[in-house]
């Protein structure tokens, strides 16, 4: 139905007058009563972001900033009346209707824009551990993953960007068969903040007849690349589908299971996002070639009292020549890296080494002085000057 001009101007009016409140209807489901409720609480959040918020946060993957806003529904919940209560056999329906404060909607999505707005994920697998089978199936569950990451318009890493930096990694990594080693060396060298690895992959598959009958359980792991943090891990159990052509039933079997389980695992991410609203994103920091940790004391220091500090931060370590910090900040990384910069010419004994950034890889950035070594900086710079793979 056609809104008329007055109508529109009655609603820019209303949201003006009542601090920008707005009223929407939702319905919840869930398998109890208070399930069901705060389904209902996630459905009114998401309607008024989408209707309210977006038109002003033109950012690039709005849908990855709604949902991880969602996550934390009740927060934006001024006050709610229920309409309607349904309880049915083995669920409950709950019908809502929700006074949304959007003024805290529309500041926390600026925040996260900052630091997810080119936000790129990479599926991946280990193919030294599958056998051709599930080769295939990894394959055909890469595929359809990234055709789920489009259809939610969120980046993701390429095929052929993959098959041009896995070579080179696997070339550095040699006799280095760990999952995490395999999983950090090729987000980095892809540019992927965010990772979809697919660990394991069972296929169920006999012939009936004249039809193959094939069911595929995966299971997959969510990954902060930049961080190297595991955030959880989701079984993908697909159906039994049948196909004359076994190659054909294994397709559409890998894709049921990513089907069935893809949700479940964008929520360990969108819980993850939605975390950075109150304390910021998280960040780590190398030095290459600085001693030890000691050195670092007065910067450490002075991070920790910066207004803009997130109010977490790890002890750091330090592995052969590397010292390792991880902390919070509310701003995004550029940013990050002036006040490090800024801060380390205020120490004599910083400023004398020349420190500077060597690699910002989205949330992690590499420090060293100008006459040190950065590996994977060197490696990096071989996968973007090498020629693109077909």
């Amino acid at each position: 139905m056609k809104r008329s001009p007055v109508f529109i101007l009655f609603l820019f009016l209303s949201l003006y007058l009542y601090g920008q409140d707005v009223s929407v209807e939702a319905k919840g489901v869930g398998t109890d009563r208070n399930m069901a409720l705060h389904d209902a609480f996630r459905m009114a959040v998401s309607q008024a972001v989408g209707t309210y918020v977006q038109a002003e946060t033109q950012v690039e993957n709005f849908i990855t900033i709604k949902d991880a806003i969602v996550t934390k529904a009740t927060g934006y919940i001024k006050k709610y009346e229920i309409l309607k209560e349904v309880p049915l056999p083995g669920s409950y329906e709950i019908t809502i209707r929700a006074e949304v404060s959007t003024d805290p909607l529309k500041q926390d999505a600026n925040i996260l824009a900052q630091f997810i707005g080119g936000l790129r994920f990479l599926v991946l697998y280990d193919s030294r551990e599958f056998n051709d089978l599930e080769n295939t199936a990894g394959e055909f569950i890469t595929e359809r993953f990234n055709e789920a990451l489009s259809e939610r318009k969120i980046r993701y890493i390429e095929k052929n960007r993959f098959n041009q930096i896995k070579g080179e990694a696997l070339r550095t990594l040699l006799n280095d068969t760990s999952e995490a080693s395999y999983v950090q060396k090729l987000g980095l060298l892809a540019d992927a903040e965010f990772i979809i690895f697919v660990k394991n992959v069972r296929i169920q598959s006999e012939k009936k007849g004249e039809v193959w009958s094939t069911k595929v359980t995966i299971d997959v792991k969510a990954y902060d690349n930049c961080t190297a943090e595991g955030l959880g891990t989701v079984v993908m159990e697909g159906s039994y589908k049948l196909n004359p052509d076994r190659e054909s039933s294994l397709r559409i079997a890998s894709g049921d299971a990513v089907l069935q389980g893809f949700d479940s695992l964008m929520l360990l991410f969108n819980q993850y996002l939605g975390e950075w609203i109150s304390s910021g994103a998280p960040f780590e920091l190398k030095f290459y070639g600085m001693g030890s940790p000691r050195s670092l004391r007065a910067l450490i220091l002075k991070l920790q009292s910066d207004p803009d500090y997130g109010g977490q931060m790890s002890d750091p370590s330090i592995v052969e020549n590397v010292i390792k910090l991880n902390m919070t900040f509310k701003k995004k990384p550029f940013d990050l890296y002036n006040k490090i910069i800024d801060y380390a010419d205020e120490i004599p004994e910083l400023k004398a080494k020349e420190v500077d950034a060597r690699i910002m890889y989205g949330r992690q950035i590499s420090f060293a002085p100008l006459n040190v070594t950065v590996p994977d900086a060197i490696e990096r710079k071989k996968t973007e000057t090498s020629p693109s793979v077909n």
